[in-house]
């Protein structure tokens, strides 16, 4: 499995625990903390989707833009899901925050357990 698919399903599967551990607290705290871990799932799952589709092209120049843009989709992305997320519904603020930080943090912690990035032809070797 590549890393960027490996880093989304650890997010899914940490969002998944900490919403069933939240909801021993009632349903209005479970459903806080899977929203907030879908505000930095699904964004995540469309940027890896696009990094191993980009991965494709050939010119290095071209990897680079579509790189940013859709770094900048995802952003957009994560922007819409918050917003939409708080307009329609009022999440409870320690539920929804600690899971948001605590997905957050996987990604961090998948880079350190993955360790650096590594060029195929140092992997190769």
């Amino acid at each position: 499995m590549s890393p960027p698919i490996r880093i989304v399903v650890a997010q899914g599967g940490v969002t998944l625990v900490m919403a069933l551990g939240w909801l021993i607290g009632g349903v209005t705290h479970g459903v806080s903390s899977l929203v907030a871990g879908l505000a930095v799932v699904v964004p995540n799952a469309y940027f890896a989707w696009r990094i191993l589709t980009a991965g494709q092209r050939m010119d290095p120049q071209i990897q680079a833009r579509a790189l940013m843009g859709n770094s900048i989709v995802k952003l957009l992305l994560s922007l819409g899901i918050l917003v939409l997320i708080f307009s329609s519904y009022h999440p409870d603020p320690l539920a929804f925050f600690s899971t948001f930080i605590v997905v957050l943090v996987v990604h961090f912690m998948a880079s350190l357990v993955d360790g650096p990035p590594r060029s195929r032809k140092s992997a190769d070797q």
